[in-house]
C-alpha cells in the first residue's frame, strides 16, 4: 500500500503512485530534482525494483523527490505519453522538474544504486 503522492509537502522525498486526475502542471512548475520510476504492474523488472524505491523514501535526499507512477493507470495516460515512455521499468531524473531536460537511470536497480546515482546527479547541477 502507497501513500497518495502530494505535490507541496514540505518533506524532503515522496513515493507514491499517482490516482486519479492530477494536474501536471504542478510538477511542469515544480523546480526540485526528481526521480521517477515509470512502471507496470506486470513488469518483472518493476516488482524487483520497487521494494529499493520504497527504500529511498526513507532517506534523507537533500529536497530530491522521489516518485513511481503507474504507466498503466489510465489517468496517467498524458504524463505517459508527453514522457515518450517506451519500456518498463523507466527511470529518469529531471534536475528541476518533468520539463527540464532528463536522464535516464541506467545502474543496479538497488537502494544503493539509486542513492549513488542521486548522489552523481546533485554533484553535476
Amino acid at each position: 500500500v502507497y501513500p497518495t503522492f502530494t505535490v507541496g509537502i514540505g518533506v524532503n522525498a515522496h513515493l507514491g503512485e499517482l490516482k486519479g486526475s492530477v494536474s501536471f502542471e504542478a510538477f511542469d512548475n515544480h523546480d526540485s530534482p526528481m526521480l521517477v520510476m515509470y512502471y507496470a504492474d506486470w513488469c518483472g523488472h518493476c516488482k524487483r525494483a520497487k521494494p529499493h524505491f520504497e527504500e529511498l523514501m526513507k532517506k534523507n535526499l537533500n529536497g530530491v523527490k522521489v516518485m513511481a507512477i503507474n504507466a498503466e493507470d489510465k489517468s496517467n495516460a498524458d504524463l505517459v505519453k508527453s514522457q515518450n515512455i517506451q519500456g518498463f521499468p523507466t527511470i529518469r531524473w529531471y534536475p528541476s522538474g518533468l520539463n527540464s531536460d532528463y536522464k535516464e537511470f541506467e545502474g543496479d536497480r538497488t537502494l544503493e544504486g539509486f542513492q549513488d546515482f542521486i548522489s552523481n546527479m546533485m554533484k553535476n547541477n
